[in-house]
């Protein structure tokens, strides 16, 4: 039962995780969209990716360093 209910609760983390990740990527595609049309320039589209994949890279790099510590109970 145990088993059941830790899956279950998986299933629905990884769905609404899933969904929001498409939802962000949406979003970021049509701003890059609207860029484009707006200014019919790269620099704009390269600044708006430069600005929402710089986070994603620095906060995985320290996320992953917690996540191994976390889980060898030094913390």
């Amino acid at each position: 039962m145990n088993k059941a209910k830790n899956l279950n609760t998986f299933l629905i983390l990884w769905v609404g995780i899933t969904l929001s990740t498409i939802g962000s990527q949406m979003t970021n595609f049509a701003v890059t969209l609207w860029a484009w049309e707006a200014t019919e320039k790269a620099t704009p589209l390269a600044l708006i990716l430069f600005f929402t994949q710089t986070p994603r890279i620095i906060a995985s790099l320290f996320a992953g360093v917690i996540v191994d510590i976390l889980s060898k109970g030094i913390i």
